[in-house]
C-alpha cells in the first residue's frame, strides 16, 4: 500500500510502501482518497 508517513509530530512527511493493515474487531481502517494539510 502506497502511504504517507509521518515519523514524528510537526515533522515532515514522507511517501511510503507498507505493508496492508490488519484491521480486527476492535478497529476502525479509514480509506482516504484526497486529503489537504494546511500550514500555518
Amino acid at each position: 500500500m502506497r502511504t504517507y508517513v509521518v515519523s514524528k509530530h510537526k515533522s515532515p512527511t514522507h511517501p511510503d510502501e507498507v505493508a496492508e493493515p490488519a484491521v480486527d474487531d476492535r478497529d476502525v481502517l479509514i480509506d482516504v482518497h484526497a486529503g489537504r494539510c494546511e500550514h500555518a
